[in-house]
């Protein structure tokens, strides 16, 4: 399916295995989700004469999700960092162009709350991994 337009109103993550952290864009502040990839999909190892590539199976990656303060779910997003970090399954993240992105390996920690009442959200960072290089590694086995 492909569109020629992007539009905020396809931006949402849902939770396999935790629908009550599932984000829409009603639940959102004007940034969204943001996505840092934080590693690389390959790895440069040095030799003696440049450098030779080794491929990741993974990218550390950090999800920031603006959550309104007026939402449900910013109680159950604070909730959940009080009781467990931790979370089960995967999440799938799709874009302002509806284009689905996987990632696993979840914890949640909060990054940043402002009480003057000129931000209407609260930040919420999702760590996890973005599986890489499927083919790559699925031609050794």
């Amino acid at each position: 399916m492909a569109f020629d337009f992007i539009y905020k109103g396809f931006t949402k993550a849902v939770f396999s295995e935790d629908a009550g952290l599932n984000i829409i864009p009603s639940d959102l502040g004007e940034e969204m989700i943001g996505v840092n990839f934080d590693g690389d999909a390959v790895k440069r190892i040095r030799t003696a004469i440049g450098t030779i590539a080794s491929p990741e199976l993974f990218v550390e990656t950090t999800l920031t999700i603006h959550v309104l303060k007026t939402s449900p779910q910013y109680i159950a997003y604070k909730n959940r960092v009080a009781e467990n970090t931790i979370i089960n399954g995967e999440v799938t993240l799709y874009d302002d162009a509806n284009v689905e992105w996987q990632f696993s390996k979840l914890s949640l920690k909060v990054t940043g709350i402002t009480t003057s009442g000129n931000d209407a959200t609260v930040q919420f960072a999702l760590q996890c991994n973005w599986i890489v290089n499927t083919k790559l590694i699925a031609s050794f086995e």
